[in-house]
């Protein structure tokens, strides 16, 4: 009682302030994040104000209760000692009356463990929900990599945590009717797959059910011929249930005069004609479901131009500015991802497109006329496929890679920041690079304490990592 009229009290405030402003200036999007905002931190501190109160009033009560009680029985036992006892006594006799359908400490304990788990997915449900518009916001800016970086969001979180929630509600409102109306639209289709619903596309037949004359169905034997079944009757083979499109793509076959199951322009024709206006029909559906997000995207922009002072957006930056480790780790995993490309997207020496291409050529004739030396060629193509996408794009003219170039990252040398680094740093950083692989990443986390935010490969090949910037 304690905690919810501190709650109360200490929210009433915000919601008051907002619905004035509501009321003399109409409805505004800024006044209803920063009206939300106030209510959910004011709620916070309520909860908390409450909580220290209650836990205050109750060990007060408890120490008097328990100090006396001890001096009429035990006065050799300190007061601090009874106290918790009496209170631990208190605790025990609420929890088994709100709990008195737990016959046993295993069911309590497995109770209250059920209990923790649903808070903590709550709780974690929260953090993503509330960073999710965050990064949707970043995402619009012209660096975006802290829209990827979830230590970054986590970061941000507290100061938009009032504004980002009432995103959430938002997009849970505008997607209850969109719910609504798809559940509906399966649970009539018989299938969340629209291509295999009974209503819409139909029951495939039993290709050994041909044909049905006076309720009797027959079917091909060993030899192809037909034989009566008279122990399957039609509603068991179900072979006739063509659904909605499957009626009209068999209208359309019969108009054009293609209604032999066994002739080749039917089976392609059937389909695809089936299919397609099975999609047509779902089209509406899947307009409506979409209708929402129109909202949403309002939301966003609104989002963003009432938090941009606390959303620490990247516009800018600064030329030659140390990249950051995050940003670093995130266009490295973007170069794994595409170094197996690299015969077509790495284009800065013409000799190593030759010895590539040469390579893809050998591995075509090893697969035709010698598979035993298959797991060679594939050992030395994707060597050379990981050399090539690193030394050779970070040493061309645009000293990048294109995960780094993606992030607006390039290398340059130490001492020429206006030149391309030569191909001998490249090979240097390769092989230091590929070392920190093989010791556990270490060599990589020293750009973390290190004022220049170099790693290994970067202070033995006498290079550095920064951001391109803006001039």
């Amino acid at each position: 009682p304690v905690a919810a009229a501190m709650l109360t009290i200490s929210a009433i405030p915000a919601i008051w302030s907002t619905v004035g402003t509501l009321a003399t200036k109409g409805f505004a999007w800024g006044t209803v994040f920063t009206g939300f905002n106030r209510t959910l931190r004011s709620a916070l501190c309520g909860m908390s104000l409450a909580a220290i109160l209650s836990l205050t009033f109750s060990g007060v009560n408890h120490y008097v209760n328990a100090s006396s009680s001890t001096a009429a029985n035990e006065s050799h036992v300190s007061a601090s000692v009874a106290a918790s006892q009496h209170v631990l006594s208190v605790v025990k006799v609420a929890v088994v009356q709100r709990f008195q359908f737990a016959q046993s400490k295993e069911e309590l304990l497995g109770l209250l463990s059920g209990i923790y788990t649903i808070i903590a997915l709550i709780l974690i449900y929260v953090c993503v929900a509330s960073v999710f518009p965050i990064a949707q916001v970043h995402f619009t800016s012209k660096y975006t990599y802290k829209g990827w970086i979830l230590w970054e969001l986590l970061k941000l979180m507290p100061k938009n945590m009032g504004g980002a929630m009432y995103w959430v509600l938002i997009a849970f409102v505008v997607s209850i009717p969109a719910a609504l109306v798809n559940g509906g639209v399966m649970l009539a289709m018989g299938h969340p797959v629209i291509y295999r619903s009974p209503l819409l596309v139909g029951v495939a037949p039993d290709r050994k059910y041909l044909k049905e004359e006076d309720g009797i169905t027959y079917k091909r034997d060993a030899k192809g011929n037909l034989e009566p079944d008279p122990a399957t009757d039609l509603t068991e083979t179900d072979f006739k249930h063509t659904g909605v499109t499957g009626t009209i793509t068999l209208w359309i076959l019969g108009l054009m005069d293609i209604s032999d199951p066994d002739t080749y322009s039917y089976y392609c024709l059937k389909g695809m004609i089936n299919l397609g206006f099975a999609f047509m029909i779902f089209i509406p559906v899947g307009i409506f479901s979409g209708f929402g997000l129109l909202f949403m995207m309002k939301a966003n922009a609104e989002f963003a131009r009432y938090y941009i002072p606390t959303l620490d957006l990247v516009n800018r930056v600064t030329p030659n500015t140390p990249a950051t480790f995050w940003v670093r780790y995130l266009a490295h995993n973007v170069d794994v991802l595409l170094y197996p490309f690299s015969s077509f997207i790495v284009t800065g020496s013409t000799k190593a497109m030759w010895g590539v291409w040469a390579l893809n050529g050998l591995g075509i004739v090893v697969f035709l006329l010698y598979k035993p030396m298959i797991l060679t060629w594939g050992l030395i193509w994707v060597s050379y496929n990981w050399w090539m996408y690193w030394v050779i794009q970070e040493s061309s003219p645009l000293r990048t890679t294109m995960g780094k170039d993606g992030f607006g990252l390039i290398v340059i040398p130490d001492e020429d920041p206006d030149k391309p680094i030569t191909l001998q740093q490249a090979n240097i950083r390769f092989f230091m690079r590929n070392m920190g692989y093989l010791i556990g990443w270490l060599p990589f986390l020293m750009m973390v304490w290190d004022k220049d935010k170099k790693t290994m490969h970067d202070k033995v090949s006498k290079t550095r990592v920064v951001w391109k910037g803006d001039k």
